[in-house]
């Protein structure tokens, strides 16, 4: 089994490497990070890399190229825009996490990330989670995905858990 994960993390390195210019040891890094996750037999199926850089250096491409190549479609990605939630509150979270139990307006829904995390077409079995300007979120924000990066364990507005499998968040 080690040999064919190292042959196909050997094969997926020169895929992305020719997709994601001039990012070598970012990819290698990410891929180190996949590798560990999917020998992963542990309850909590999550990994969490923080990368940093300018804009236009290639995170968002290598993440799209990761859930393309590893995953098999675009549609394992759920991208998130931090700066959409640098203002949050519990209203504009339950975009994302679902309605909090006694609260009610408009449509009531699980959330788009729970949503997501549900569909076993796109993010229910694998998946990358990226966070874009992850600085610029609030606080709120943050409780709720530290608990996620911490347990592997996310609960919608409609009370449901959802575990992580085999995710990565970027």
């Amino acid at each position: 089994q080690t040999k064919a994960l190292e042959a196909y993390r050997s094969k997926l390195a020169n895929i992305l490497k020719s997709e994601v210019l001039e990012n070598n040891r970012m990819i290698d890094d990410v891929l180190d990070l996949w590798i560990d996750l999917l020998k992963n037999e542990s309850p909590r199926g999550i990994r969490v890399a923080a990368i940093m850089g300018r804009s236009g250096t290639g995170k968002s491409e290598l993440a799209t190229q990761l859930a393309v190549r590893a995953l098999g479609s675009k549609e394992r990605m759920f991208v998130i825009d931090a700066n959409e939630y640098k203002d949050a509150n519990d209203i504009k979270l339950s975009i994302l996490f679902g309605v909090p139990g006694g609260v009610s307006f408009g449509q009531v829904t699980s959330g788009t990330l729970m949503e997501w995390l549900d569909d076993p077409s796109k993010g229910k079995h694998a998946g990358i989670i990226v966070i874009n300007e992850a600085d610029k979120a609030n606080a709120l924000f943050w409780i709720r995905f530290m608990e996620f990066f911490d347990t592997g364990r996310l609960q919608g507005g409609d009370n449901k858990i959802r575990t992580a499998h085999k995710h990565m968040v970027i």
